[in-house]
């Protein structure tokens, strides 16, 4: 689990340095856009995937 203790690795996390893997997801802020049907679906299927695997966590910005 990725746990952000200092600004720091915010900002890391914030700029884009923190790679996404099998337990982070970026996803943009419009990707919980509640009218977009393919939207809902996509993010659906992330949750989805993760909760089938080992967990992770989904950063939107």
């Amino acid at each position: 689990m990725l746990t952000l203790t200092t600004e720091s690795e915010l900002t890391s996390l914030h700029a884009g340095l923190v790679k996404e893997s099998l337990h982070l997801e970026y996803k943009a802020s419009d990707a919980v856009d509640k009218k977009s049907d393919s939207k809902k679906l996509e993010m659906a299927r992330d949750v989805s995937a993760f909760a089938n695997a080992d967990g992770g966590q989904i950063v939107t910005a």
